[in-house]
């Protein structure tokens, strides 16, 4: 099965269709079915099928495995643009044949809860079906299209729609070949478990915080549900119930959706509240809820116990840093702060301290484990807080969370070059996030401290990518064969956001590789290394204004000239500072770029891939050029395919992507024989003047190859 989208859908010509054509015109189903048990769908009527002589009916009736089944999921998320659905398979051997599944196994969380159409689409498809069989039956006498599925039980209360159709697809409800089916499950609480003011799950929780139970459920649309608190005193006591802070025992309430949330405040530990609730373990209460329906007379299967959670009696801290996060729970929006390991100079960070039974204040400060930026073990890291340069940062607790917003700026740089170092990863320093808080000073575990330059680490068997989040500069580095580090050049580079679109309208990322931030690097004539066996050079700059390409297909350039050995390169210009292509059509996001043709006297001087008067015409007499280092550009163009030019695939038809030259004659053996460049199409367009026979077009670069690293 895969995720396809029609764009372009025929209408359907009922007169025009060939009587052996089998068009399908009504397919039924069950309105409603139950998940994980199996539903048929049926074809019972097709265009055309009447008045077929026996040799017609035959040739009818064997058309009939090629006719596709598929399904999609209503709710919105699949009746977009583009019509996403999934194909299940056809009746028989025919072309739209596909491998159907047969008794998988349901997963055990809820694939259907993402509300990216994308990721909903690819859940579906992989997800969505237990079991599917299409094929052609004869049933009554008649040859006809069948199909049989069992859904998953997470498409509850979910729409689908399953159509038949042979030729061109529809995607539209309306039409009689196309059947909705409502889809329910047996009931079923799924999942119970507590989350805090941030959203997150938790087992254990302080006095006198908010939290909130979450029940999730399947099969149980507008039952009424009872929760009860109760303290687990061991398996030879009665377990105490604990009201829910009104004097009720038992909060009740009506499901109308999947997932359910019940605020709950943790009262004071000396309160009423817990008066004769007997602590089992360690003096912590040791919480569970128990779940009941109420007149439920269906087969729903509830355990006693859910979500269970410890009250917890000491005071502690435990800090770390974090990013923030914002994340959407029935409607509640919490603010969540999601713990890091890695930090960069310029980075903004937020120093949390997840507390217990703490109220007040905590102070942080930050030290290294061994020193390296500071001079002192006892020194404390300064940080911008609030505007100032400070080496303390105090923040208030609230429910059990203490925020402080700090940036690890780097006055000048300092720590930035001293991590900075020309070792592959750097130097990287172990911070330390101290939390005083009641006189007690809480400590965290390391959190590495790393320069943010970006580092691309090439060899012969690819590139590694150090990723930093807050960067301006890249490092370019080589390992060579024996394990020696060779520094190739540092360079500051300018972000932009992705240019969408190109000069005529169309959609850049349809066939380039798509980013969402550009980092251009000026490329400069001169830029060279050679070290050994280890060099490379751009002897010539041909550009003034598209002098700057983006840091990772820099990297990709840098990787095959070197395999190559080539300190003669012609650079003719990629993009200019603002990722625009200048006069070009497509030389957009520094991604797209033209080189000149190497030449035998490496010299970087304009060469052509032939000799002619006539180059310039629809039909040039082309004659050998002994200038045009054909042996160094073959292997070149090998170089420049292995790091990942001429690889990427068209979005919208799965095409490759080849760099640009044209058909030249070589005298090979005595004789003129027309040739093209390895990995390279031929293209010239002489009404708009578009010519490659003087410079070979770099693009359909797809970096998915880099090995990605912190």
């Amino acid at each position: 099965m895969i995720i396809t989208s029609d764009l372009n859908i025929a209408t359907r010509k009922l007169t025009v269709v060939p009587p052996q054509k089998a068009l399908t015109k009504t397919v039924v189903g069950p309105g409603n079915c139950t998940a994980t048990e199996l539903a048929e769908y049926r074809v019972t009527e097709y265009y055309h099928e009447t008045g077929l002589t026996n040799e017609e009916q035959i040739q009818f009736d064997a058309d009939k495995a090629n006719v596709t089944w598929v399904y999609w999921v209503g709710g919105g998320l699949m009746d977009g643009e583009g019509k996403p659905h999934v194909i299940i398979g056809a009746g028989g051997e025919g072309n739209n044949t596909k491998v159907l599944v047969h008794d998988k196994h349901d997963v055990t969380s809820d694939f259907t809860q993402t509300k990216i159409a994308s990721d909903f689409q690819d859940a579906i498809e992989e997800h969505g079906l237990l079991y599917a069989k299409a094929e052609v039956v004869e049933e009554n006498g008649k040859k006809i299209n069948k199909l049989t599925l069992k859904f998953s039980k997470w498409l509850d209360g979910y729409e689908v729609f399953v159509e038949a159709y042979r030729g061109s697809l529809d995607h539209n409800p309306q039409k009689s070949w196309v059947h909705k089916t409502n889809v329910t499950t047996y009931p079923e609480v799924t999942n119970a478990y507590w989350i805090d003011s941030q959203g997150k799950r938790i087992t254990s929780v302080g006095y006198e915080h908010e939290i909130s139970l979450c029940v999730e459920t399947l099969g149980l649309n507008g039952e009424i549900m009872k929760l009860g608190l109760f303290d687990y005193d061991g398996p030879f006591n009665p377990d105490d119930a604990i009201p829910w802070g009104t004097g009720e025992t038992q909060r009740v309430f009506q499901i109308s959706q999947r997932r359910h949330l019940q605020a709950y405040s943790v009262a004071a530990q000396d309160s009423e509240l817990y008066d004769n609730a007997q602590s089992w373990v360690d003096g912590d209460l040791d919480v569970y809820v128990n779940i009941e329906l109420d007149d439920y007379s269906g087969n729903a299967v509830l355990e006693d116990e859910y979500a269970n959670i410890a009250f917890l009696e000491n005071a502690k801290a435990t800090p770390y840093l974090a990013t923030k996060d914002e994340v959407l729970l029935e409607g509640e929006t919490y603010i969540q702060y999601n713990k890091i390991d890695t930090v960069y100079p310029g980075m903004i960070a937020y120093l949390v301290a997840q507390t217990t039974n703490l109220s007040g204040t905590v102070t942080f400060s930050v030290t290294e484990e061994t020193n390296l930026l500071l001079d002192n073990p006892t020194d404390k890291l300064p940080l911008l807080f609030n505007g100032v340069r400070q080496n303390t940062f105090e923040a208030t607790i609230e429910n059990g969370y203490a925020v402080a917003l700090v940036q690890f700026e780097d006055e000048g740089e300092e720590w930035n070059n001293i991590l900075d170092n020309e070792s592959e990863e750097g130097l990287e320093s172990k911070l330390i996030i101290n939390a005083q808080a009641s006189n007690e000073v809480y400590s965290s575990n390391p959190v590495s401290f790393k320069s943010s330059t970006l580092r691309y680490v090439i060899s012969a068997d690819g590139i590694i990518k150090y990723s930093r989040k807050e960067s301006k500069r890249a490092r370019y580095i080589f390992t060579d064969n024996q394990g020696e580090v060779h520094f190739l050049l540092t360079r500051d580079f300018t972000t932009i956001d992705w240019v969408e679109k190109d000069k005529k309208g169309r959609l850049t990322q349809n066939y380039i590789y798509k980013k969402d931030k550009v980092n251009l690097v000026e490329v400069k004539q001169g830029d060279a290394y050679n070290s050994g066996s280890v060099k490379f050079k751009i002897l010539k700059l041909d550009t003034t204004s598209r002098k700057y390409i983006d840091s990772d297909c820099f990297a990709c350039l840098l990787a095959a000239m070197i395999e190559n050995g080539i300190e003669d390169l012609k650079f003719n210009g990629f993009s200019t500072v603002q990722g625009k292509s200048g006069n070009s059509q497509s030389h957009w996001n520094g991604m797209v770029g033209d080189l000149g043709y190497l030449n035998v006297n490496k010299n970087a001087t304009a060469t052509w891939l032939s000799n002619s008067s006539a180059a310039f015409s629809n039909t040039p007499n082309w004659s050998h050029n002994s200038d045009f280092d054909y042996d160094r550009q073959v292997l070149f163009n090998n170089s420049l395919y292995k790091y990942g030019f001429s690889k990427f695939k068209r979005l919208n038809n799965g095409t490759v992507v080849k760099m640009l030259s044209e058909n030249f004659v070589r005298t090979v053996n005595g004789a003129n024989k027309t040739l093209l460049l390895p990995h390279t199409s031929h293209y010239r367009e002489v009404s708009f003047g578009v010519f490659h026979f003087h410079h070979l077009h770099l693009q359909g670069l797809d970096v998915s190859f880099f090995t990605i690293k912190k």
